[in-house]
């Protein structure tokens, strides 16, 4: 089964116009970790910004799940971030994934300045397991 956007396509039909980056936050025993980010290029102001973690009990999914919903912040005005993670079928624990969730959002406080966000504006967001890693991330 399938996941499906807002406008109920697919997911994995969806093309996004404000991805504009695949940023490497961590890279660990050879694995590179992404934040896919999203913005408005014509935002010159900080802006707030949310980072997303997706489901899939932390074994399964990808980044793109949240994709249409950062396009919808990004339009707003918001930068939003899609977080990759190792999955427990990579890394031995869940606490392994709450590890990634929480270097996720520390290097997004760390650069704040050159990703152009207001470090004292970022929202945790995610679905089932990237909801968990939200609440433990923050």
């Amino acid at each position: 089964m399938e996941l499906n956007t807002p406008s109920n396509r697919p997911i994995s039909e969806y093309k996004s116009n404000r991805l504009s980056d695949r940023i490497v936050y961590q890279a660990h025993e050879g694995k590179v970790l992404h934040l896919d980010a999203f913005r408005d290029t014509r935002e010159t102001h900080l802006m707030p910004a949310i980072l997303f973690f997706h489901g899939g009990g932390w074994s399964a999914g990808d980044t793109r799940q949240f994709h249409p919903f950062s396009d919808f912040f990004a339009e707003r005005g918001w930068m939003a971030f899609c977080a990759q993670y190792r999955l427990i079928n990579e890394a031995i624990t869940p606490f392994d994934c709450v590890a990634d969730a929480g270097t996720a959002l520390n290097w997004l406080a760390d650069h704040a300045g050159d990703l152009r966000i207001r470090k004292d504006a970022i929202v945790v967001a995610g679905a089932s397991a990237g909801g968990h890693l939200a609440v433990c991330a923050s």
